[in-house]
């Protein structure tokens, strides 16, 4: 741990290096009491690589509010196999980043006797064809159930318009969602081709 310059009242700057949940963890196990703390958490996870245990932890700390990049169009989409053949790392990985019950969201079972004559739906599991906007909702809802508010997502394209992530905020104060809100919002009065929508 590398201790920065002192501010002028006194405070002073820690930078620590490592695996992102390690360092939560760390930062969470001084107990910080929500009467006398607060902090926020800019989560931007490499591809599918933050746990859904991690983002509970700091609601649970009632000290931790969250801005996050969630990467539903970037990497996730690309882990979630039209086909359901997920290999069993993807698989884990993916468990492990949402919230129980993910897969009932992106994948259905399709029963072929419903499409008789039209072969290209093959009977068996499918990935939905609105599959990145129902597990949207669904990690947004976990969100507000773990925090109490969360801002409405913000779709984030790159320079060709198309799209990477969402930036979603969630918090316990009302205060906070109005101040999030108003953030997010700013990214709409960007010039034509900025990179939020």
């Amino acid at each position: 741990m590398k201790a920065e310059p002192k501010y002028q009242d006194g405070r002073i700057v820690h930078v620590r290096a490592g695996k992102a949940a390690d360092e939560i963890a760390w930062v969470l196990s001084h107990n910080l009491s929500p009467s006398r703390y607060r902090g926020v958490a800019f989560l931007d996870p490499f591809g599918a690589h933050l746990e859904w245990k991690t983002i509970e932890a700091l609601a649970k700390s009632k000290v931790f509010e969250v801005f996050i990049n969630v990467p539903l169009h970037m990497a996730i989409n690309r882990l979630m196999k039209v086909d359901a053949e997920i290999p069993a790392t993807w698989r884990a990985q993916l468990d492990a980043f949402f919230p129980p019950g993910w897969w009932a969201e992106v994948y259905e079972d399709v029963d072929a006797g419903l499409f008789a004559g039209d072969t290209s739906i093959p009977a068996g599991i499918r990935k939905r064809r609105d599959a990145i906007d129902r597990l949207l909702r669904f990690y947004v809802a976990h969100l507000k159930n773990a925090f109490g508010y969360v801002s409405a997502p913000k779709l984030i394209r790159n320079t060709r318009q198309s799209p990477l992530y969402y930036l979603v905020w969630a918090g316990m104060h009302r205060r906070g969602l109005e101040g999030a809100d108003y953030v997010l919002k700013m990214g709409e009065r960007l010039p034509k081709g900025g990179l939020i929508t």
